[in-house]
C-alpha cells in the first residue's frame, strides 16, 4: 500500500539557513503528481525560475512580500490565508518573515538538473551544470532551479 500520511518529523530539511528552511515532504519517488513541502522564511529567498513545475504558495503564518519579473518590478504584498500561482517559468523572489505551504507540481526530483547559481548568488550568465548534490542541505537550492 502506498504511503499517504506525511509529517514534519519525517520530512527532509533542506534550504539556505538561516533566512530560508525547507521541510520536502516528499518527491516524485514518492507521489508522481505533485510535491509538498514547509518554508520558513526569516529574510530574502533569492530571485529564482522554477523550470520544471508549477508552484503553488499558500501563506500559513505571518506576511511578506513576492517580486515578479526579470527586474523583481512587480510586487505583491502577502499575509495570513493568502495563495499564490506561480507557472513555471515565472521569475520570482520573496522576502519577510512568513511560513509558507509549498506545492510543486509535477514534484521536485532529489536528482539536480541544472542551475546559473548557488544559494541566490549569480553564477556566470548561461552556466549549465548537472550537479550531483550528496547534501539534502543543499539539494533544494540547486534542484529544478534556475536562479538569477
Amino acid at each position: 500500500m502506498a504511503k499517504r500520511k506525511y509529517t514534519l518529523e519525517e520530512a527532509k530539511r533542506t534550504g539556505r539557513p538561516p533566512e530560508i528552511e525547507v521541510h520536502a515532504y516528499n518527491t516524485k519517488e514518492d507521489f508522481e503528481q505533485a510535491s509538498a513541502g514547509m518554508v520558513e522564511s526569516r529574510g530574502r529567498h533569492g530571485r529564482i525560475k522554477q523550470l520544471i513545475s508549477d508552484r503553488i504558495y499558500l501563506i500559513l503564518e505571518g506576511e511578506g512580500e513576492f517580486f515578479f519579473g526579470e527586474e523583481g518590478d512587480e510586487g505583491a504584498p502577502v499575509a495570513n490565508d493568502d495563495v499564490l500561482l506561480l507557472p513555471k517559468d515565472t521569475v520570482y523572489d520573496y522576502q519577510g518573515r512568513m511560513r509558507l505551504f509549498l506545492v510543486d507540481a509535477p514534484p521536485a526530483s532529489r536528482t539536480p538538473t541544472y542551475t546559473s547559481t548557488i544559494c541566490g548568488r549569480r553564477a556566470s550568465s548561461g552556466v549549465r551544470v548537472r550537479l550531483p548534490c550528496p547534501s539534502a542541505r543543499r539539494w533544494h537550492v540547486l534542484s529544478l532551479v534556475r536562479a538569477f
